[in-house]
């Protein structure tokens, strides 16, 4: 009998489950002044601030995550889409395509007929931050 209830004390949960965080700490503000640009060699870079453009906690990176559709499909702005983690960008680590110490890059290779649609999100000591913005490129060659 005791063996049972000592089980169920030890299988009793204590609260709200998430990695552990130090007191007090807030989490960054959300990354911000994200920019995209479609190179000639079938990839999009990615940019945003690397420094935090509000109040916040300390950033040790940056999940970065993508969604993509088809250029047939109308593009919705607010519609919930099925969004992939596709990097982590770190703080302070070297990356060969940045080119300003202050920004922060991505590359993503690219198809053709496709709308990808890309939002950043800091994370840090204190936790996440909010989702940056999002912001789209779509690759359709055959335009003029």
């Amino acid at each position: 009998m005791w063996a049972l209830v000592l089980l169920f004390a030890v299988s009793m949960g204590c609260g709200k489950k998430g990695p552990p965080r130090p007191p007090h700490t807030q989490p960054p503000a959300s990354a911000c002044g994200l920019a995209i640009e479609l190179l000639d060699d079938s990839r999009a870079r990615l940019t945003w601030n690397q420094t935090v453009c509000a109040s916040g906690g300390e950033v040790d990176g940056f999940n970065v995550f993508m969604a993509r559709e088809r250029l047939d499909k109308d593009a919705c702005k607010n519609c919930p889409m099925n969004f992939q983690q596709v990097s982590i960008v770190h703080v302070g680590k070297s990356n060969p395509w940045q080119t300003q110490p202050d920004k922060a890059v991505h590359m993503e290779p690219v198809l053709e007929g496709y709308r990808y649609i890309f939002k950043v999100v800091a994370f840090g000591p204190g936790g996440d931050a909010r989702d940056s913005e999002r912001i789209f490129v779509e690759v359709d060659r055959t335009a003029p």
